[in-house]
């Protein structure tokens, strides 16, 4: 369909932005990817909505790189959302794949909007306060929600990774530029920078064998008291 779309406006040269490329392409397949009760039809749907709402944002909107991450960001939360709200009455949403997927992509472009919001703290504190000042509260809220949701009831050790990973890139990318702005790229600044580096994700990993050892027992406790049962 996103071909058939393509060739079309090339050859009657229709004069349509890209966005309405993958806009039409969206809600055309919309009902075909309804009926298949396939998870990764949906994941290939909220990308094609995905690629839309940043094309929309680049050519409609004067929003920088940042303030789209955030819009994108909130978007893929809301996925999230629904992913796990339908997930227990559609028995295809079962796997986690598709919930990590929608996770990752929320806590990514959320953290590329807090990796601006450190820029313009540390850099331009005279800025004004755009749109993508609400990245620092919407990633706190998302990391939080998604660690408290893959450590309780969805026990996906992959998405406490991504909830690490995240929050380690934004640290090390905070005390980078904190670092960089005392030292000015001498040499102290390049030492600092990899202890400071093997102590965040040496913390994280421990921090992850810990959650997979209490995740792993948990399981364990659930498989036996099944059995008693």
């Amino acid at each position: 369909v996103g071909v058939n779309f393509a060739v079309y406006g090339q050859v009657y040269q229709t004069g349509a932005d890209a966005f309405d490329l993958f806009a039409n392409w969206a809600a055309v397949i919309f009902g075909w990817v309804l009926i298949a009760h396939f998870a990764a039809f949906w994941i290939l749907w909220a990308v094609i909505v995905n690629v839309a709402v940043s094309l929309y944002l680049q050519t409609f909107t004067a929003l920088d790189w940042a303030e789209q991450a955030v819009v994108l960001g909130l978007l893929n939360g809301g996925v999230l959302v629904l992913h796990e709200a339908a997930r227990p009455h559609l028995p295809w949403l079962v796997h986690p794949w598709s919930r990590r997927v929608a996770m990752g992509a929320c806590l990514a472009f959320l953290a590329l909007g807090v990796m601006r919001v450190i820029d313009r703290l540390l850099w331009w504190p005279d800025k004004g306060a755009p749109l993508y000042f609400a990245a620092m509260p919407a990633f706190l809220v998302a990391a939080l929600g998604c660690y408290l949701w893959s450590r309780g009831p969805a026990r996906d050790l992959v998405g406490l990774f991504l909830v690490v990973l995240s929050t380690c890139a934004v640290t090390l990318y905070a005390a980078s530029e904190a670092l960089q702005r005392a030292f000015h790229w001498d040499a102290a600044f390049y030492l600092i920078m990899a202890v400071t580096t093997l102590a965040i994700f040496g913390l994280a990993g421990w921090w992850l064998h810990r959650a997979w050892q209490a995740l792993h027992a948990r399981s364990a406790s659930t498989a036996e008291n099944q059995g008693d049962d």
